[in-house]
């Protein structure tokens, strides 16, 4: 499987808009499925996810859109950005890299407790979200480019 994150595309073959079917004809059955009831404005909206332990990927489901793949989450160094692994990096090396990844304005939100060092970097533009756990980047998640029609996939 192609590893390389495409912003705003997908993950290789697969791709944002892909039915479930499509997805499992690529990937295969998950390892796990969960149904989670997500707070959106002033809905809820419920979204399958799929876990594929060992690709350390994650895909999400929108089931108020036709069920829909609509997010991508990874978690292994072997996935790359513009050929750039980014996973495990420090948050002080992620800043200078973020300005050549040109995602768009970042916001950055610290979402520690006494338990947990946790911090996200938002890219709205790209719809992308960076996941620091004790200052390394820990997971990247990305969905669909909102001003675009979502690409189906194509099964080899």
């Amino acid at each position: 499987m192609e590893k390389e994150i495409k912003v705003g595309i997908g993950l290789g073959n697969v791709r944002f808009g892909s039915s479930k079917a499509a997805v499992e004809k690529i990937l295969g059955e998950p390892n796990e499925i969960d149904q989670v009831d997500v707070p959106i404005d002033e809905e809820e909206i419920s979204i399958e996810q799929w876990h594929y332990d060992d690709l350390e990927l994650s895909l999400s489901f929108d089931d108020n859109d036709d069920e829909l793949l609509d997010t991508f989450a990874v978690s292994s160094p072997e996935y790359t950005l513009n050929g750039v692994s980014l996973i495990g990096k420090s948050i002080i090396e992620i800043n200078s890299i973020i300005n050549d990844l040109n995602l768009g304005t970042c916001e950055k939100e610290n979402l520690s407790d006494d338990e947990d060092n946790t911090h996200v970097y938002s890219f709205i533009e790209s719809n992308m979200n960076f996941w620091f756990e004790d200052d390394e980047l820990s997971e990247i998640q990305w969905g669909p480019d909102e001003n675009h029609e979502q690409p189906l996939i194509f099964a080899n």
